[in-house]
């Protein structure tokens, strides 16, 4: 028997609704400004937005500091932009590593809340199967009734035939 699509989509919408809000107003009202930062810091980090403006001020600065020769604040081998690269990375990735613990524990929370959907549709099904297996012990022995009374039937028309 195939799933009734919009059945699916109304469980689903319920879902969103309901246990993923309440999940995120959740872990909305424990947010601190730490952890607000962190994601954002994670989000724009994490982007093409970040790596695409990374290279390009990475090649304006290098193409800066060698079109000024010998004058420029960093010449090649730009130790003061390895400097500069070296301190982002040690800050940023402690951040980004907030952010990935807070989704953990997000995710975490999440599995739960599956896990115990799962079971309780699993428990749903148990008792549907026990109420198939009664409905089909009740059907049988409704065909064996129905079995003797057919005969009974068949045998008193004999009998009022036979007269």
């Amino acid at each position: 028997m195939a799933a009734n699509p919009d059945k699916l989509s109304q469980v689903r919408e319920e879902y969103e609704t309901t246990v993923v809000r309440h999940l995120n107003e959740e872990f909305g009202k424990e947010l601190t400004l730490g952890d607000k930062v962190a994601d954002r810091v994670a989000g724009f980090g994490g982007s093409w937005t970040f790596i695409f403006i990374a290279i390009a001020a990475l090649v304006a600065w290098m193409v800066w500091n060698v079109s000024r020769g010998p004058a420029a604040p960093d010449p090649y081998p730009f130790i003061l932009l390895n400097l500069a690269l070296s301190s982002l990375a040690a800050i940023q990735a402690p951040v980004i590593m907030m952010a990935q613990n807070r989704a953990e524990e997000r995710s975490h929370v999440e599995a739960e809340i599956d896990y115990a959907v799962n079971l309780h549709a699993e428990q749903e099904i148990d008792d549907m199967q026990q109420d198939l297996h009664r409905i089909q012990s009740d059907l049988a022995e409704v065909r064996r009734e129905s079995a003797a009374l057919r005969s009974l039937v068949e045998e008193v028309l004999q009998r009022v035939g036979s007269r």
